[in-house]
């Protein structure tokens, strides 16, 4: 645990401006409008490598108060917060407080004691709040400018807005505000649109199938007609070579040309059942599509608008009203209301 000069003094500041009565979101503010790297982003830089370039980093309310109650920037050291219940247990418990190992004065302090405890009960002054469980299916929705998810704010109705604009003055963020109930009219519309280029395209890919199987099967009986005739006619030359009418030499030299012309057909016939039977998997695969296509059509808008997120798998929101959906139909509604007519 080595302090690092670049960056003690953001951690300095912080615990400074929260004692002296600034809010964790005056300060995120103050660091982003300043243009000071977050410790993710601070720790890429040393690193040279930069992930996610299309998600802006930035400096928020919960990042503070995780670093207000940090006491290792005390030079306390802890250990057994969590623990193993077994060998190999990948989900750990957490650890009462009161069984935590606690070692003062194990490396360098940022701050002291009473800058840490002035810093605890400057934030504890904010009332406290009754946490609330809502739906989550709908945290699809991502900010085109930043790439942060869309935050849900609730009262008569319920609004998304991108929490970056908040960090960030001027951004393009803060024209990102939509209502719940609108929004969904247009993804609905989507949807509907969706389902029903489902249906049309799982009908076109099976008439396309259908017709491609068709003369495959065509090409089969002729290509092994083709090689039945030169098996016939190797016969008709062995005949004519035993009746005298042929020389040997002409014998050979016409049955070699003829087990030529057969290993390329044969090798043709290798190739077409191949892809024949390639085609009959994909039309078997096709049926489940259309049938749970025409499922999805039988739906009734109630049905269906109950399930849409099911459906989504990511919604990109521009603050000119534009909306780009990522849809997930390869696996639409799997595991979803089966009473709805949507799982056979």
């Amino acid at each position: 645990m080595i302090v690092d000069e670049m960056t003690a003094p953001i951690v300095r500041r912080v615990f400074t401006d929260i004692i002296s009565g600034k809010t964790s979101t005056e300060i995120a503010k103050t660091l982003n409008d300043e243009h000071i790297p977050t410790p993710a982003q601070y720790k890429e830089l040393q690193r040279g490598q930069v992930n996610n370039p299309t998600k802006t980093p930035r400096w928020s309310h919960n990042r503070i108060l995780e670093m207000i109650r940090n006491i290792k920037y005390t030079g306390t050291m802890v250990n057994h917060t969590r623990e193993s219940r077994y060998i190999r247990d990948k989900n750990q418990r957490r650890v009462p407080q009161e069984e935590w190992i606690v070692r003062e004065n194990a490396h360098e302090a940022i701050v002291s004691q009473e800058e840490f405890q002035a810093a605890q009960d400057a934030i504890r002054k904010v009332n406290g709040y009754c946490r609330v469980s809502h739906d989550t299916s709908d945290c699809v929705y991502y900010c085109g400018y930043c790439g942060h998810k869309l935050r849900k704010t609730f009262g008569k109705d319920t609004y998304f807005s991108c929490p970056s604009s908040v960090y960030h003055e001027e951004s393009k963020c803060s024209g990102i505000k939509f209502s719940k109930t609108e929004i969904e009219n247009v993804v609905f519309s989507a949807l509907k649109a969706q389902v029903s280029l489902l249906s049309i395209q799982a009908r076109n890919v099976s008439e396309k199938l259908v017709s491609e199987s068709a003369s495959l099967r065509k090409m089969l009986e002729q290509l092994q007609s083709d090689i039945d005739g030169l098996d016939r006619e190797k016969f008709t030359r062995y005949e004519d070579y035993h009746a005298g009418t042929i020389s040997a030499d002409t014998y050979l030299s016409e049955k070699a040309k003829l087990n030529g012309r057969q290993t390329v057909l044969k090798e043709e016939l290798s190739k077409t059942q191949l892809r024949y039977g390639e085609c009959i998997r994909q039309e078997e695969g096709n049926q489940d599509e259309r049938k749970t296509a025409k499922r999805l059509t039988l739906l009734t808008d109630d049905e269906l608008r109950a399930n849409m997120y099911a459906a989504i798998d990511r919604i990109t929101v521009f603050a000119n009203d534009d909306i780009s959906i990522t849809w997930k139909f390869d696996e639409v509604f799997v595991g979803e209301n089966k009473a709805a007519g949507i799982i056979a």
